[in-house]
């Protein structure tokens, strides 16, 4: 295993610390999206593979209740599911698309506000809105249902 801290985008930087090497498993989850050019960044790893490898992309899926929840709309300069899908099947052997779903069901409100925080979609100027509305379901349900759901793409080379 071998930890590099920096951008993902600079493959130049990356590519003079692991020159001549090749990996049996590259692997990311919730990462690849945030590149400033994902399918350039996903070429690169998939030759940085030896034979009988793979390469596992995790993103986030469709479904995701706080989203829903602040009516948070997908960013457009993201790379697409399809895009990654077409991705591995015209580059691997063997693909499979995993469909990650996780269900929590909370019933304590500052675990629900911490969870919100944590999270990559928090907004502080939505914190009132997301906070009260929390207030109200785990008043009439007793719990907060939150669903998220993740795709994720194994590529296997031969």
């Amino acid at each position: 295993i071998q930890l590099i801290n920096c951008s993902m985008d600079n493959i130049n930087f990356i590519e003079k610390l692991i020159r001549n090497k090749s990996f049996d498993l590259i692997h990311s989850t919730y990462a690849i999206y945030y590149s400033k050019n994902p399918l350039k960044l996903l070429n690169y790893l998939k030759k940085k593979l030896k034979k009988k490898s793979k390469l596992i992309i995790t993103v986030p899926g469709e479904k995701n209740t706080l989203k829903e929840l602040l009516k948070i709309k997908e960013d457009k300069k993201k790379l697409k599911k399809n895009e990654i899908e077409n991705f591995f099947i015209n580059n691997f052997d063997n693909v499979k698309i995993n469909i990650l779903n996780n269900y929590l069901d909370v019933n304590n409100f500052s675990d629900i506000i911490n969870f919100y925080k944590s999270s990559g979609i928090y907004n502080r100027k939505k914190l009132n809105f997301f906070s009260k509305t929390v207030k109200k379901k785990l008043i009439k349900y007793k719990s907060f249902k939150i669903y998220k759901s993740s795709m994720m793409f194994i590529g296997a080379k031969s």
